[in-house]
């Protein structure tokens, strides 16, 4: 027997506590743990204790490429409707060339989602309207969502809208027309980062807060508050954090920060590197856990990047498929309904090999990886403060 790689040890109040990465299983322990017999059938359970011959490193591999050759019985799909956008955001990744899925491509589309369903057994299915602005193509986004709610209702599969707008377009017509399950907006911290950020001349960071009222009164829409964070406006998470909760109080807005990463060599930014970044969103983290009195446990993953694994599909306005959201990868390859089959195995860095952390990222995002800005997550740097604030506020010590 030995002891498991991902083994996380620490010590609170005068326990010492175990959490192992890859099972989750945190448990109390007394020092001769490992040497009582007792209590070898229970740590091996929990993936605490492995046996000798085991490479768990190579078993998770093999564990997540069988996850994501799974068939699902979900469908993800992000269709971008424009590249086109209204503002001029200065950490914006899109390309902005002048192309819109036009109404001919919409029906083809749909065609080939009929035709994934037909020969699939899905129960859900998730459509993300992207862009550029998506709702600059409004008259297409309502042909193509028309047809597709139909397409589920005559499949007998559950309909779920997503968008990630700039929230200029969002007005209560189409706010209650389409009744998103989710709506993505962005704040870039206070007011004056917010409206210097993000440019535009007919939008304010007031107008967006006046925008988040309508769709909480006329919508049963979840809402993602998503701050983009650099170097200069990173002081500015601890305001925007309160502000919204305080202001909003709901449930149905999920707050959180996102580091504003590289995707050219040229940025009109500072980005966070990761350990700058861990430490700011371990802050964050923090503060709404307090906030919504809500302290949970990191969970180790079932596949890493839905997209770059294929369990996501990202389209263009040309119906040509993307890597990401993020990164146009000059496919040549068309939306039809063979692209589901196009998944990729987990492949790791030799540094990520030997990381504690491994299961509860994979490798982190490949794209930044490549671009050399890093992949690694908070809990590689916190991962004990994030344990002892869950332990402090879940379990009780006499």
């Amino acid at each position: 027997m030995k002891k498991s790689r991902f083994n996380i040890y620490f010590e609170l109040e005068e326990k010492n506590y175990i959490f192992n990465t890859k099972s989750n299983a945190l448990i109390e322990y007394e020092n001769d743990i490992f040497s009582n017999t007792q209590y070898i059938n229970d740590l091996l359970s929990l993936g605490i204790l492995i046996e000798d011959d085991i490479d768990e490193v190579a078993m998770l591999v093999d564990e997540i490429n069988e996850n994501i050759m799974k068939k699902s019985t979900v469908l993800n799909v992000t269709i971008l409707l424009t590249n086109q956008c209204n503002f001029r955001c200065i950490y914006c990744y899109q390309d902005k060339h002048s192309s819109y899925l036009s109404i001919k491509s919409a029906d083809e589309f749909a065609r080939v989602i009929e035709d994934i369903f037909m020969e699939n057994e899905y129960t859900e299915f998730n459509i993300h309207y992207f862009g550029g602005e998506p709702l600059l193509n409004l008259n297409t986004l309502e042909y193509l969502d028309e047809k597709l709610k139909r397409l589920c209702e005559k499949y007998n599969i559950t309909f779920l809208r997503h968008i990630t707008t700039n929230g200029s377009l969002l007005t209560k017509e189409v706010i209650t027309k389409f009744n998103f399950n989710e709506i993505q907006l962005t704040f870039d911290g206070s007011k004056e980062n917010h409206e210097l950020f993000r440019v535009n001349s007919f939008f304010s960071y007031e107008n967006q807060l006046n925008l988040i009222n309508d769709i909480l009164t006329l919508s049963n829409s979840t809402i993602l508050c998503r701050m983009n964070v650099c170097e200069e406006n990173k002081e500015d998470i601890d305001g925007y954090i309160t502000n919204l909760f305080n202001r909003f109080k709901t449930k149905r807005i999920i707050i959180y920060i996102h580091r504003m990463e590289k995707y050219t060599e040229n940025n009109l930014y500072t980005v966070l590197d990761n350990e700058q970044y861990a430490r700011v969103e371990f802050l964050s983290k923090s503060l709404l856990s307090e906030l919504n009195h809500e302290y949970k446990i990191p969970k180790s993953l079932y596949y890493n990047c839905s997209t770059a694994n294929g369990n996501t599909i990202v389209v263009n306005t040309d119906l040509s498929l993307r890597f990401c959201t993020v990164v146009s990868n000059d496919s040549f390859k068309h939306f039809d309904k063979e692209c589901i089959q196009n998944k990729s195995s987990l492949k790791l860095a030799d540094e990520c090999k030997n990381c504690k952390v491994l299961p509860l990222c994979l490798g982190g995002c490949p794209v930044q990886r490549d671009l050399g800005s890093g992949a690694c997550i908070t809990e590689k740097y916190h991962i004990e403060d994030l344990l002892k604030k869950y332990c402090i506020n879940n379990l009780t010590f006499e």
